[in-house]
């Protein structure tokens, strides 16, 4: 093991800190739309699950095509554009609350494109661990960034339901 710290090395630092947010982002925002599709459409149990169906449908769907992406791009590059089309995916959602022009086939289309994007990020984030940190630290590295994914899956949807 090596004696200096992960944490001394400010390019691990600077990416754990934009992952962990990210993936608190992505917990919050995981429970924000079925939430939504109950508080604005009055959806029942159905259109919640299709809602959820369709943020995952695009793991099964997308997960090869864009993992051949991900091998040839750069990582943090495809993290940093995943990152912010869910956040103008979401923004956008919120725009359709706040004008009242939400409705199904719109969510369900948010939805499958918000899943899309996540596993763009999540291909990438599992792929640029080993670009960031030698080989020596990537057990050190991986440890901390797994503590700090689970601990976004629990924070996440606690942080969901408060909103």
């Amino acid at each position: 093991m090596p004696s200096v710290s992960i944490w001394r090395e400010r390019t691990f630092r600077l990416f754990f800190g934009s992952t962990t947010s990210s993936s608190v982002a992505g917990s919050i925002a995981a429970l924000v739309l079925p939430i939504l599709a109950i508080e604005t459409l009055n959806a029942n149990e159905t259109d919640v699950g299709l809602v959820r169906s369709a943020q995952l449908l695009p793991f099964l769907l997308l997960g090869i095509p864009l993992g051949f992406l991900v091998d040839k791009r750069p990582r943090r590059q495809l993290m940093l554009v995943s990152d912010l089309v869910r956040a103008l995916l979401l923004g956008l959602a919120v725009c359709l609350v706040l004008r009242k022009v939400l409705d199904f086939p719109t969510l369900i289309a948010l939805a499958l494109a918000l899943g899309g994007a996540t596993v763009a990020y999540e291909l990438s984030f599992l792929s640029a661990t080993p670009d960031i940190v030698s080989a020596s630290r990537l057990q050190e590295a991986n440890r901390a960034t797994e503590m700090a994914q689970s601990g976004a899956g629990a924070l996440g949807p606690a942080l969901a339901g408060a909103l």
